[in-house]
């Protein structure tokens, strides 16, 4: 039965008991193969097997699902296909089915089809959905001792409370993994954790901590000859880099990265390395390549169904714009930026989202669009979870209210703003040139305050 016909034929022609069963165990067997990781031996040859197969595999599991007999093993074969889109391009509409149907029959595979679907929503940034499965998931496999498995999903749990700058709640699920590991002795996913630690305490600020966290981590990794884990840790020192202003060494590690997970077949790494290479080329001035990097990421996220990253490009996209004097283009990124922020309920990304509308309104001249704009967006960042992310977005704020204070005459308010964003700017390393330029601005402001030279 080949695709497109094969739902009239299923529907009008169906075949008989036997010979289906006999294609659903063939599509089974291919199904389970999808429980290959990124990095396996056999992954890349299981990815060309089921890019060929997708249309038809899709097809035959949903029937099996709802129409098989043999439940069981649809719902095994249903977990294996679900891996597979997790590490390529996650969706959650057929292991949510199996999920439903594990609940009814009772199956003993219902905590792996919630640990599938809890991934599969984590990857699409429905992190309130994902956490409740995973945690049912992972309290399901500590009933049956099964700590490797709980780990794993108190690290999925740790790494989406980081994603939301809630820091402590992350160490602490990412520590109680760590114990579960080490009870096992698992050096590789020990070192998982390390890593991820590393990324969080980036995002605390503590530089030095970071660099030297994830670096012991791609020790191990090295040892354990181990690329995924190798690539995952060059990424993370790219971001250290970046933070600490090392433009060339962040570019070298964002490239050799991309190099691992291209011969992994990685496309989310690839993703946010390339979208790591759009911030190291703005924050290089390079604005042209910066916009060309992101809308490259921005491609990959949505091949891949990520919403978080699809709008981060996007908005990365607007700011490069924006520094090219393309208004237009950079306010219609923005609003779709904002639109899908709200959608996705994440108010850092709204922040930013008014703070990148503020600043086009500033370019433009519509000062009080853009203080108002700018206001709001402050807002939101002060009512984040503290992080170099936040403190970055605030000062961005305040330095362009000191822009939009100094053009309207208000030098005392000026002067207060842009000493604030330049104190806040002085502390992050990628931030040095910002800081210099609030400089410059207080300059300004404060020789037209002595000189009564009035306000635009």
């Amino acid at each position: 039965m080949l695709s497109p016909i094969r739902s009239y034929v299923l529907l009008h022609h169906p075949p008989a008991e036997g010979p289906l069963q006999d294609l659903r165990q063939a599509y089974y067997q291919l199904a389970d193969k999808g429980n290959a990781t990124i990095g396996d031996s056999n992954f890349l040859d299981v990815s060309m097997e089921f890019a060929a197969e997708a249309i038809n595999l899709d097809a035959i599991l949903v029937d099996a699902l709802h129409n098989a007999g043999d439940k069981e093993d649809a719902i095994v074969a249903a977990t294996g296909y679900s891996h597979h889109l997790n590490c390529t391009q996650p969706r959650v509409d057929v292991i949510e089915t199996a999920v439903q149907l594990a609940r009814r029959t009772g199956s003993s595979r219902l905590a792996v089809c919630l640990n599938r679907y809890g991934e599969a929503l984590r990857y699409q940034s429905r992190y309130d959905a994902a956490s409740l499965a995973l945690e049912e998931a992972k309290d399901m496999y500590l009933q049956v001792d099964d700590k490797y498995r709980a780990a794993f999903c108190l690290w999925s749990m740790g790494d989406m409370s980081r994603v939301q700058n809630k820091y402590d709640e992350a160490c602490s699920k990412l520590e109680e993994a760590k114990w579960l590991l080490m009870e096992l002795n698992d050096i590789t996913a020990i070192a998982h954790c390390l890593w991820l630690l590393g990324v969080i305490y980036l995002g605390q600020g503590q530089y030095q901590v970071a660099r030297s966290t994830v670096e012991a981590a791609k020790a191990q990794f090295v040892q354990l000859r181990q690329e995924l884990g190798i690539a995952s840790c060059l990424r993370a020192l790219c971001a250290v880099y970046l933070a600490e202003g090392q433009y060339e060494a962040a570019s070298s590690a964002a490239e050799d990265a991309i190099s691992v997970y291209i011969k992994l077949r990685e496309s989310s790494g690839i993703a946010h390395a390339v979208y790591l290479k759009s911030r190291i080329y703005y924050h290089q001035g390079q604005y042209p390549e910066a916009y060309s990097a992101a809308e490259e990421a921005k491609s990959r996220y949505v091949k891949r169904g990520d919403q978080a990253g699809y709008v981060d490009s996007l908005l990365s996209m607007g700011n490069a714009l924006l520094k090219q004097g393309r208004y237009d283009e950079a306010h219609r990124c923005a609003e779709e930026g904002k639109n899908a922020y709200i959608k996705l309920g994440n108010s850092q990304g709204i922040a930013d989202s008014h703070r990148l509308l503020g600043d086009i309104y500033l370019m433009q001249g519509e000062y009080g669009k853009a203080y108002s704009l700018l206001e709001e967006a402050k807002s939101l960042f002060s009512r984040q979870n503290p992080s170099i992310y936040t403190s970055s977005g605030l000062a961005d704020c305040n330095s362009s209210l000191g822009k939009v204070s100094r053009l309207q005459a208000h030098y005392e308010d000026a002067i207060k703003l842009l000493e604030e964003a330049r104190t806040t700017y002085s502390t992050i390393g990628y931030r040095k040139k910002d800081a210099e330029e609030c400089a410059e601005e207080i300059v300004l402001a404060v020789k037209a305050r002595d000189s009564g030279e009035e306000g635009v």
